[in-house]
């Protein structure tokens, strides 16, 4: 246990909250002896702990301690929990950053969050946020405070929201060049890679599609799909075509009888994966086509022994996704021209093999915290300053969703 003048620099640095270990290496400077600074000084010092981060953060052993506030829900039904960074985020020091939404602690935080579906903007000029009022001009507590846009769905999945101007000074969204990604996406690494990073190296499959289990599967294509409604994408009316051709064993909501909707519960994804590991292939359609938006549907079963179809290639070129990591209908004239090659595959199984095999040489690595780990580092890098004017035009344009864009492969479309 610290004693003597060491132990007095920690108690004053805690007595004015600052990081008892960056505090100390200034109060180690400025303490002789027995003597340190008196609390007047020591507001100083505080201050001198801020400016001598900004002046030395690339240069400086540990991160500086952040806290970042869930101003709004996340969804209906979820609030962000406590959540405190660990060594699973690369560049922030464990415990340097604590995510929460206790709105008690707004005024001092260093950044806010805010779903936008949750902000609505007032004839006034005032926001509504879960039923309060509030002026987003005096909202700010002071400039460096950061302000952030975090929407993890699609522009399409609400298409009128009334933002302020000049609100919002960092975006988070599935975009990959936001500010922060707020994305689905994974990591598929080779050995190599997990290896450098001392993570021991899981494939994603251990076996081979010839060497594995028997090949003749139940199903040509099969999706869980809850909501049958007009996608934007256009996604409806591809599996109606689908369906016609014998092509679609659907479950879940869009399912035919009871018991195709009660396939698998709610939450059992392992009943999920048998299902699609008895399917040549499974549904990867997204409800929009828009920039970088690949959602779970790919993502956490990118691993499967099964082959993935998705909408466009195009919009996934950054996703850092294999070749093979499906089959992508823009790669086709039409629908019924995918469907063609897809029959070739299941007819040729070592062409088939080419879709699958490449897992075994990869590991898919998740990542749960990402966005959290993300938003740490970002908060944590002292950006700029900055304010987007309408962060939400900036949003719709940068996603560049296309929408009906399934409908031109369809039959008499082309």
């Amino acid at each position: 246990m610290a004693s003597g003048p060491q132990s007095q620099r920690i108690q004053a640095a805690r007595d004015i909250g600052c990081d008892p270990n960056l505090c100390d290496v200034l109060l180690s400077i400025l303490c002789r002896g027995s003597f340190c600074p008196t609390a007047r000084r020591l507001e100083k010092i505080k201050h001198l702990e801020k400016v001598w981060w900004r002046v030395s953060a690339n240069s400086r052993p540990f991160s500086w301690n952040v806290t970042i506030v869930y101003y709004t829900k996340i969804s209906d039904a979820r609030r962000q929990p406590r959540w405190v960074s660990t060594s699973e985020c690369a560049g922030v020091e464990p415990g340097s950053c604590i995510i929460h939404s206790n709105k008690s602690a707004a005024p001092e935080a260093d950044a806010l969050v805010f779903t936008p579906r949750y902000v609505v903007l007032q004839k006034s000029g005032k926001i509504r946020i879960e039923g309060v009022d509030i002026d987003p001009k005096t909202m700010r507590t002071r400039p460096e405070q950061l302000f952030v846009f975090a929407f993890m769905e699609s522009p399409e999945r609400f298409n009128s929201m009334h933002l302020p101007h000049d609100f919002f000074n960092a975006t988070m969204t599935h975009l990959l060049d936001s500010d922060i990604e707020f994305s689905y996406r994974h990591r598929w690494v080779t050995r190599e890679q997990a290896e450098n990073e001392g993570i021991p190296f899981l494939p994603a499959l251990d076996h081979t599609y010839l060497s594995g289990p028997p090949r003749n599967r139940t199903h040509f294509i099969s999706g869980f799909i809850s909501n049958m409604a007009a996608a934007p994408s256009g996604r409806s009316q591809i599996l109606g075509h689908l369906a016609k051709l014998g092509k679609l064993s659907l479950f879940g909501g869009g399912g035919a009888t009871k018991a195709d909707k009660n396939k698998c519960g709610r939450f059992d994804e392992g009943c999920v994966r048998r299902v699609f590991e008895d399917s040549y292939f499974f549904l990867a359609m997204e409800n929009s086509v828009c920039q970088d938006y690949v959602s779970e549907k790919y993502w956490d079963r990118a691993d499967y022994a099964s082959i993935p179809i998705m909408l466009s290639r195009n919009i996934t070129n950054k996703q850092e996704m294999p070749e093979k990591a499906g089959i992508f209908l823009d790669d086709y004239h039409s629908l019924d021209a995918m469907v063609k090659y897809m029959d070739y595959l299941v007819a040729q199984p070592s062409e088939y093999a080419k879709y699958i095999d490449w897992k075994k040489d990869l590991m898919l690595i998740r990542r749960p915290n990402a966005a959290n780990c993300a938003l740490c580092r970002y908060v944590q890098s002292n950006p700029s300053p900055k304010t987007y004017e309408d962060v939400y035009d900036l949003y719709t344009e940068t996603s560049n969703c296309q929408p009906k864009y399934g409908l031109k492969f369809l039959p008499g479309k082309s």
